[in-house]
C-alpha cells in the first residue's frame, strides 16, 4: 500500500502551461514534451571549417585502444553508489557490490561493445524523471529532468569520458573556460568587465 501512496503523492496532477491549467494526464504530458523539446532543441550546425585543432595519430589511437579490464572496473567503481536504478531495475550499487560475481559478464559485454562499436538497444533505454525544484511545483520550468541510464551504458560512457579528458586540453580553445578543469568562466567575465570599463 505504501508504494502506491508514494506513487500517487509523487504524480504531477496539475500543470500550468502558457497560463492555462491542464488537468488531464495527456495535457500534462504534452505540456512537458513541448517545454523540454524547445528547451533542448539542437543549435545551428557549426561548420567543420571552424574546428582548427586536431590531435596526433598516437592520441587518436589512445582514444580507440582496446579497453582493459582495469579500465572497466575503474569506471564501474566511479558510479555513485546511491544512484537510482534504471529501467532494468539494476543499480550501480548492486553491480559494484557483487563485482566479484558479475565482473566477467560486465567485462565481456563492455569489451564486445568496443569491438563491434554497436550498442544493444536495451543499454540505451533511459528513464527520464522530472524532479521538482521547489515544493508544490506546477509549471514545466519548475522541474529538472534527470536521466536514469543503464549501468553498463554508464560504464561505457565513463570510459569514453576518461579517454576524451586526455586530449581535451589540446582540442579546446584557450578562450573556453567553462567546464574545463583548472579554468574558470569568471576569467572571461573579469576580462569582459575590464574591456567594458
Amino acid at each position: 500500500m505504501a508504494p502506491r501512496l508514494h506513487q500517487i503523492s509523487s504524480s504531477i496532477l496539475l500543470i500550468q502551461h502558457d497560463g492555462f491549467p491542464g488537468i488531464l494526464r495527456s495535457a500534462v504530458g504534452h505540456s512537458y514534451y513541448i517545454f523540454f523539446f524547445f528547451l533542448f532543441e539542437d543549435p545551428e550546425d557549426i561548420p567543420s571549417s571552424s574546428l582548427l585543432k586536431i590531435i596526433t595519430v598516437e592520441q587518436g589511437n589512445s582514444l580507440v585502444a582496446t579497453v582493459t579490464n582495469d579500465e572497466i572496473k575503474s569506471a564501474a567503481m566511479l558510479i555513485g553508489k546511491n544512484k537510482a536504478p534504471s529501467m532494468d531495475g539494476i543499480s550501480a550499487e548492486f553491480i559494484t557490490g557483487y563485482l566479484h560475481i558479475t565482473h566477467s559478464d560486465i567485462i565481456a559485454a563492455v569489451k564486445q561493445f568496443f569491438i563491434d562499436l554497436d550498442m544493444p538497444k536495451q543499454w540505451k533505454d533511459t528513464l527520464v524523471v522530472l524532479v521538482p525544484k521547489i515544493q508544490g511545483a506546477n509549471k514545466p520550468e519548475q522541474f529538472r529532468p534527470i536521466s536514469l541510464c543503464n549501468v553498463i551504458y554508464t560504464i561505457v560512457a565513463k570510459i569514453l569520458v576518461k579517454r576524451l579528458k586526455r586530449v581535451l586540453s589540446i582540442i579546446m580553445a584557450n578562450e573556453q573556460r567553462a567546464f574545463v578543469p583548472s579554468r574558470s568562466i569568471f576569467d572571461n567575465v573579469f576580462l569582459a568587465q575590464e574591456v567594458a570599463a
